[in-house]
């Protein structure tokens, strides 16, 4: 970052003693280039998750999915106890149930 500042002060862009630009105009490009790499760099640096944070993301993760689970369990559970084809088919159970408990009355009573 030094770099870029010294090489980017007024006195290194003006005309060097033979007269010519390009000697400041190549300095200014190395300075964005230099300032553009630091830039590079410093963004990718950003620090890894450790393996505790690994650990506790995959927890907080597993515990989310758990109670999704949960939830759209219970919610499909309830839907279908109060499902009409359910219902219909506990009447029809417990109709044909009582009838055949009537029935072994009957035949074994006799």
């Amino acid at each position: 970052m030094e770099i870029c500042k010294r090489l980017l002060r007024s006195e290194h862009l003006e005309e060097d003693n033979t007269g010519k630009k390009e000697n400041a105009n190549m300095k200014l490009y190395l300075a964005v280039a230099t300032l553009m790499l630091v830039m590079i760099a410093h963004s990718e640096a950003t620090e890894e998750p450790t393996i505790e944070e690994h650990f506790a993301n995959f927890q907080a993760k597993l515990q989310e999915f758990g109670t999704d689970l949960g939830e759209k369990t219970s919610k499909v559970l309830k839907d279908l106890d109060n499902s009409e084809f359910v219902t219909k088919t506990k009447n029809w159970l417990s109709v044909n149930l009582e009838k055949l408990k009537n029935k072994f009355d009957e035949t074994f009573t006799q």
